[in-house]
């Protein structure tokens, strides 16, 4: 037996069919895996977070300066192993640069020994050239989020070396932010 349907009603037939197997796979549960940081249970970061800039850095040791920090841009070129960020301060007198060379695979940890180094220049003649390499320090980064578009994660620093004057230095604080919301390839 058969019924007929009538025309109106057909053409709304293939909406209802969307409609009740689009809602068939909603089972209701609004919970949300992610805290306020934008992590998720396992700890890594699911969104990109609040912008962290502007942000203090203070050097102490050979040289003593406090900097602060407003500018990034990051660069992660199709192809390539390396990732870099560039971090500088509202007059571009000092930049400070993050990267992973050679070894840059996405989100995860990396250490010296897998490409990590931090630069930090005054940007004047005859200006302080600092690096990580330069006295062997550790330095560790942390990328947690990296979809190639926007990237967000810490570096972590023991010290740096001037290779002019070979003044070594601390920074306070020893983790500074990885954050790009938008990433050139």
């Amino acid at each position: 037996m058969s019924f007929p349907i009538p025309q109106g009603a057909r053409a709304l037939l293939p909406l209802a069919l969307v409609l009740a197997f689009g809602l068939a796979g909603c089972k209701g549960d609004d919970t949300d895996d992610t805290d306020d940081t934008g992590a998720d249970d396992t700890g890594n970061i699911t969104e990109l977070p609040p912008d962290p800039t502007p942000w203090s850095l203070s050097l102490s040791g050979g040289e003593s300066v406090d900097l602060s920090f407003s500018d990034g841009q990051c660069w992660q070129f199709d192809g390539s192993g390396d990732f870099r960020q560039r971090w500088q301060d509202d007059v571009a007198n000092w930049v400070l640069t993050i990267e992973v060379v050679d070894e840059y695979e996405g989100d995860g940890v990396y250490d010296q020994t897998e490409g990590a180094l931090v630069t930090l220049f005054h940007n004047v003649a005859q200006g302080s050239f600092y690096q990580t390499s330069a006295g062997s320090h550790a330095v560790t980064v942390d990328m947690g989020l990296d979809d190639e578009e926007v990237a967000a994660g810490t570096v972590t620093i023991a010290g740096m070396t001037d290779t002019n004057t070979s003044w070594t230095v601390t920074l306070s604080p020893a983790t500074l932010p990885i954050w790009c919301d938008t990433v050139i390839n």
